[in-house]
């Protein structure tokens, strides 16, 4: 069987049944009604967060902060390990190779 498409050939061909009249609009309307409302959610969200960061007051880092920050990348780079932020060296993480993410090691 071949792999399904759940793209745009997915929602082609249910628009084509909507269409036909072969898939009914009951059936239809009430997620497109959802999907409006969410829509319009979402919208709103992105508007609120944009305003956010308008007004947010957010400093440029401190020459010392960048230095700090120069010094922890390099360390994790070098050795291939981050520490959990917040932690005072207990809890390491290793880069594993070839994967998105990290494992304690």
């Amino acid at each position: 069987m071949p792999p399904r498409d759940h793209g745009f050939g997915v929602v082609a061909r249910r628009l084509r049944a909507f269409e036909t009249g072969a898939m009914p609009e009951a059936i239809c309307g009430e997620r497109v009604k959802a999907l409006g409302a969410q829509s319009t959610a979402l919208r709103a969200r992105r508007e609120q967060l944009a305003d956010e960061m308008e007004e947010a007051d957010l400093p440029a880092p401190t020459p010392e902060e960048l230095s700090v920050l120069r010094e922890r990348v390099a360390e994790a780079v070098a050795d291939q390990t981050v520490k959990k932020p917040g932690s005072e060296g207990h809890e390491r993480y290793r880069a594993s190779k070839g994967r998105r993410c990290c494992s304690r090691r």
